[in-house]
């Protein structure tokens, strides 16, 4: 199998699963936090399938280079025959997608980061509740008076 056909594969996984994992989360089951990280797994994946197809141009492009100086032809039109070559603002365009994508991941990873942030910030003023119930009915005062 192709490395490019493998990554689309992954691609179409990558989708169904932030699918199933919306999915789970309109119906209750599944955090907020899971549908992000979701999305991350699915941009990320996109961005790097894009960096392979560019790759896999300018290798092309390197290789019909190197060949048409090795046998003294010029840069042209034979060098540059081959149709898995793209022109050059085919492939600023894909840069500027992979640019986007990437900043598009950054965004949802702060995301994600923030959502822990609030977990975090929930369970520790949980606890926190927890630990003050315990010691104020050994003092016999109210359980967690005012202390969220």
């Amino acid at each position: 199998m192709r490395p490019s056909a493998c990554w689309k594969r992954t691609v179409r996984a990558y989708q169904r699963s932030l699918e199933l994992t919306e999915n789970r989360y309109k119906a209750g089951v599944a955090a907020r936090v899971d549908v992000v990280q979701a999305e991350v797994q699915l941009k990320s994946t996109q961005a790097s399938l894009i960096d392979l197809g560019v790759e896999r141009a300018h290798s092309a492009a390197c290789t019909a280079r190197s060949a048409a100086a090795m046998s003294g032809r010029a840069r042209g039109s034979e060098a540059c025959a081959n149709p898995d070559l793209r022109p050059l603002s085919a492939i600023r365009r894909q840069h500027g997608t992979i640019r986007r994508r990437r900043r598009a991941v950054a965004a949802r990873r702060a995301e994600l980061r923030a959502l822990d942030a609030e977990i975090d910030q929930a369970r520790l003023r949980a606890f926190s509740c927890t630990s003050a119930c315990t010691t104020s009915t050994r003092a016999r005062r109210p359980p967690c008076s005012g202390s969220r």
